[in-house]
């Protein structure tokens, strides 16, 4: 099972309407977008500034080891940790941009494929919990325990 964050757009009000046509699902899996194009995979989820950091990493890398001398092993073996890099952090960088640009953490859920993911979650709301949060009643996102790859320091096993 894959567990998927969901996520909504700032302006929209929460209702099952919403949450079926207008929400985001981010799965927390290894990202083959980001592994295979990752200038590409970080350009297309609107992540310019990771794309920045990547391109810049990779030209200072081609550049650095060819004024060096070293062999072009090198290159290739920094730009296969670049893209593994992406691959594994990807999603995360995604999940951090979407609340950056105001999309609100609806639900973490598990399921087999997005479409069951979006089922679970409505099947798990009652219609007395979708209304538009307010200032003095937010919902707070729950706690999944885990950063990246690495259990935080409150989960036990």
């Amino acid at each position: 099972m894959t567990t998927y964050s969901v996520y909504l757009h700032p302006s929209l009000a929460y209702t099952r309407e919403n949450l079926a046509e207008r929400s985001r699902l981010v799965p927390d899996k290894f990202s083959w977008g980001g592994f295979v194009v990752p200038l590409l995979w970080l350009g297309f989820n609107r992540l310019w500034l990771n794309a920045l950091f990547v391109l810049v990493f990779e030209v200072a890398l081609t550049l650095g080891v060819s004024r060096l001398g070293l062999p072009q092993g090198v290159t290739l073996t920094g730009g296969l940790i670049v893209m593994g890099f992406v691959g594994l952090e990807g999603r995360k960088w995604l999940c951090a941009g979407l609340e950056r640009r105001g999309f609100r953490l609806i639900d973490i859920v598990e399921a087999h494929s997005p479409d069951e993911a979006l089922h679970r979650l409505l099947d798990q709301s009652q219609e007395a919990d979708l209304v538009t949060p307010t200032a003095s009643s937010p919902r707070a996102p729950q706690s999944r325990g885990v950063i990246g790859l690495f259990p935080g320091p409150d989960s036990r096993p």
